[in-house]
């Protein structure tokens, strides 16, 4: 905990807004990266999770996790969140998937407000609800009615995502702790799917998925961990 304390207080809120805007970017490019990839989506989870543990293990120089409950609880809402995600991409279309996840501001205020008891201002309401009609009408042509496994995963890892934020900003676990962790614990669940579908490699996939652990997952979770607890919950939410 002191090692979160001291590098949270070492950037400047507006830094940590510019950080955090740096992972939206990363992740916006996940849902055109899915479709270079055509796997089972349990084997594209842990391969690139598989990349994201190897990177942060680097960054960190560290293999060791601990296996506390706070870092045990922030994998397992990380693990549902991804893998919700990384459905909702496989089975409707890229579209569905971002307006169906960026639907999180509204669970944020709701989760603040009914479990956490905290005040909500009217200008968050308001500005939650202008972004996601903002993001709906951006892929209005592309929405489509799409399959109901891929719509509701793309709900789930809106809610998955909402939990994230607030699990982020409210926590002292290290987030790239319970990353690894959420990584590993993909790998050991997409072995057997590897072995019963295995993966068709090709240039495309194999830059995909690189792109996915390192970059989109990778230096996003680093970008993360240190601007969240500087920020509010819903301010996280906002500017992802």
């Amino acid at each position: 905990m002191q090692r979160i304390i001291k590098s949270t207080h070492s950037i400047s809120k507006p830094l940590a807004r510019i950080m955090m805007i740096s992972v939206a970017l990363c992740w916006s490019t996940m849902g055109v990266a899915f479709k270079f990839i055509d796997w089972d989506p349990l084997v594209i989870a842990a391969v690139r999770n598989l990349l994201t543990f190897l990177f942060l293990a680097a960054y960190r120089r560290s293999l060791k996790i601990s296996f506390k409950k706070d870092v045990i609880v922030g994998a397992f809402i990380a693990y549902l969140t991804q893998t919700a995600f990384t459905y909702a991409n496989k089975y409707t279309s890229a579209a569905n998937a971002i307006v169906l996840q960026y639907t999180n501001p509204v669970f944020v205020l709701l989760i603040s407000w009914l479990l956490l008891r905290q005040k909500i201002k009217t200008r968050d309401i308001v500005l939650s609800l202008i972004m996601i009609g903002g993001t709906a009408l951006f892929f209005l042509d592309d929405l489509s009615a799409g399959q109901l496994l891929g719509n509701v995963c793309g709900l789930i890892s809106g809610v998955g995502m909402a939990c994230s934020i607030l699990y982020a900003c409210n926590n002292p676990a290290d987030l790239q702790e319970y990353t690894m962790l959420n990584s590993l614990i993909s790998v050991v669940v997409g072995i057997p799917a590897a072995i019963q579908n295995p993966p068709q490699f090709s240039v495309a996939s194999l830059i995909a998925v690189f792109f996915l652990g390192v970059v989109a997952s990778g230096i996003a979770t680093v970008l993360m961990a240190k601007a969240a607890p500087r920020l509010a919950s819903v301010e996280v939410s906002m500017l992802l």
